[in-house]
Order: structure tokens, then C-alpha cells, then sequence
């Protein structure tokens, strides 16, 4: 068992840059099959309170787990089944419709008000 812990550390260790690309060109493997799999999920997926397209994800758990965004799942070539596990999660809303759920819009118009009325 030793022998064999002391063989595989030393082909790591002389394969050091291989073993390194090989991980490079799996990632980017994933990562773009994620891109795929997400550009077809929101081609054919609408919001779900008015029915638009294009569409976000929205998720309470979002605004803690900021890793757990579909973009950051996305854009770090996470599995197709754990992005298939976060869109379960989430609700698909158009761009309006995400901005009026989490209160963007608001604080938006509020902006709007203020300078409003600061530049009279």
C-alpha cells in the first residue's frame, strides 16, 4: 500500500503540467456544455407570471449563496445535474418581473424621486 501511495505521488509529481491541462480542458468541456444546456433551458422556458421571454432565475437563497446563482454555476462548469438541481429551486422571471420581485424597482423609482427632487 505505501509502495503504491509513493508510486502515484511520484507520477503526480513528474506529471505535474499534464495532469494540470487535463483539468483545464475538462473544465472548459463542462463549462461550455453548461452554457449549452442553459441557453436551451431559457430559449424554451417563460416567466412565469406574465410569460415573457428572456428570462433570470430568482431565488431567495440567492442573496445569501451568492455561489449558488445559474451564472456562477454556469460560468465555474458546474455539473448539469447540480445547475438541473439549483433551476428546481428557482423561478424563472423576466427581467420586470425579477425587478418588482426583489424590490429593485422601488429603490429605483425612489432614486428617480430623489434627484427629482434635488435638481429642483
Amino acid at each position: 500500500m505505501a509502495d503504491r501511495r509513493e508510486y502515484y505521488r511520484q507520477y503526480r509529481k513528474r506529471n505535474r503540467a499534464r495532469i494540470a491541462a487535463m483539468k483545464r480542458q475538462r473544465l472548459l468541456l463542462r463549462r461550455e456544455a453548461a452554457r449549452v444546456f442553459m441557453w436551451r433551458v431559457r430559449r424554451e422556458t417563460v416567466c412565469v407570471q406574465c410569460g415573457r421571454q428572456p428570462v433570470d432565475f430568482h431565488s431567495d437563497a440567492h442573496l445569501t449563496q451568492p455561489r449558488s446563482r445559474i451564472s456562477n454555476l454556469v460560468s465555474r462548469g458546474a455539473t448539469i445535474g447540480r445547475i438541473m438541481r439549483e433551476l428546481q429551486r428557482c423561478m424563472p422571471l423576466c427581467r420586470r418581473c425579477h425587478v418588482a420581485l426583489d424590490g429593485r424597482m422601488e429603490r429605483i423609482r425612489a432614486a428617480r424621486r430623489s434627484a427629482q427632487a434635488g435638481a429642483t
